[in-house]
């Protein structure tokens, strides 16, 4: 639904990006020129988009990146002369359209991501037909190299400022931090794709439609590589959501509870800058983080949690945390994971160049939602109470990012 009454900020960010990408549409048949050869490369592309729309690299908690982005670049690589943006367009509109309804996707997502590849496409053929006019050489091999690096960069930077900005106004988080996250993130794959869009195009003379087809084979395999890397690292998560689960069943007081601290916890490293397997990292040691509790027959309750940061100078690791680090440290995957548990529940002031900063946000993460869950403090009480003990018992940067994105959502 595109005018979502409960999140009118997100609606309009929505429709700014529809009336942009309708402007952009409109005015590239109005400035560019045709050629006689229209319809078959519209059909050719449109075909080849479609197709690679069912290969997708789904990233956890980042959003995806398809395949059809190599097809796209590599309709960008040929130049105006070869083709003209209101091929491409045309090419994006309907293969995207045709791609997107056969998955049944809804149709705000299919306008969207329609919106959005028009707008990234027409910047980057922008950018490269001004690198031509302005520095000429067009038949220089370097010369365009360095125009295609430079309009693949425009069109990942703008899809990826576009995915962001919806980003942000959905999840209430940073726009600058959502950006730089998911470019981090998908750089690599990105990366994978311009090189084999280039390589397209630069056969095309030559090879003609036939390089779509054979270059289309290592674009799949690599796809699929990406793939079976991001399958791996859910599977980790599966089982790691699994064991949190296991602990939970104990005690009816724990349902949620690591669930609640992840969310947090990964919200604060978001606002922070942290990305990719730092996230991960996070995430993995947040869900897992009283693992060491396993087999007690009650959960550590607040109060006992008090006394252990009545000394905040203390050298000695909680129990529970030295237990859970010894079992984590079994574990190849989760090995990096191992210092996170055990150092998450000392205070700030104790050694706090030495303490981690993942254990230190799952620190904050972890006593909110005890002050809330336990302690039934509001929220407000819960975040004045991180506040006073912000430099004694919590890092005051981690205060400051969680109070940033507490405020964004409410």
């Amino acid at each position: 639904m595109l005018l979502n009454p409960l999140n009118p900020e997100l609606a309009k960010a929505r429709i700014g990006v529809l009336a942009l990408g309708a402007l952009t549409l409109a005015g590239s048949f109005l400035l560019f020129e045709t050629s006689p050869s229209t319809l078959l490369y519209i059909v050719l592309f449109s075909v080849s988009i479609f197709i690679t729309d069912f290969i997708v690299v789904e990233i956890p908690r980042e959003g995806s990146l398809s395949a059809s982005v190599a097809i796209i670049l590599t309709a960008v690589f040929l130049g105006p002369k070869q083709m003209a943006t209101p091929i491409i367009l045309l090419a994006i509109v309907i293969g995207t359209l045709a791609g997107q309804m056969a998955q049944k996707k809804p149709m705000i997502r299919i306008t969207m991501l329609m919106t959005k590849r028009i707008i990234a496409a027409t910047l980057a053929t922008i950018a490269l037909s001004l690198w031509f006019i302005l520095i000429g050489q067009e038949t220089v091999f370097f010369s365009r190299l360095i125009a295609a690096f430079i309009a693949g960069f425009i069109y990942f930077f703008s899809e990826a400022a576009i995915e962001a900005m919806l980003l942000s106004q959905d999840k209430n988080s940073a726009f600058r931090t959502t950006l730089i996250s998911r470019m981090r993130l998908l750089a690599v794959v990105f990366l994978t794709f311009s090189t084999i869009a280039l390589l397209m195009a630069i056969m095309f003379k030559w090879m003609s439609f036939w390089s779509i087809f054979i270059f289309s084979i290592p674009l799949a395999v690599t796809t699929q590589s990406f793939k079976l890397y991001v399958d791996i690292r859910k599977t980790y998560e599966s089982t790691i959501k699994a064991l949190s689960a296991t602990l939970e069943a104990q005690d009816e007081s724990r349902v949620g509870h690591a669930q609640r601290v992840s969310d947090y916890s990964l919200s604060i490293g978001k606002e922070l800058g942290l990305y990719g397997k730092e996230l991960e990292r996070l995430n993995y040691a947040a869900m897992l983080h009283d693992i060491g509790k396993l087999g007690f027959d009650k959960s550590v309750k607040l109060d006992e949690i008090t006394k252990e940061k009545s000394a905040y100078d203390r050298k000695n690791v909680p129990f529970h945390a030295q237990i859970g680090a010894e079992i984590i440290s079994d574990v190849d995957y989760l090995k990096d994971v191992s210092s996170i548990i055990k150092y998450h529940h000392w205070s700030f002031g104790a050694k706090h160049n030495s303490i981690p900063l993942e254990s230190s946000i799952i620190h904050v993460a972890n006593d909110f939602d005890h002050f809330i869950n336990e302690a039934e403090l509001s929220k407000q009480d819960a975040l004045k109470k991180l506040t006073e003990d912000k430099g004694l018992y919590y890092s005051p940067k981690i205060v400051r990012a969680f109070k940033s994105v507490s405020r964004r959502r409410h």
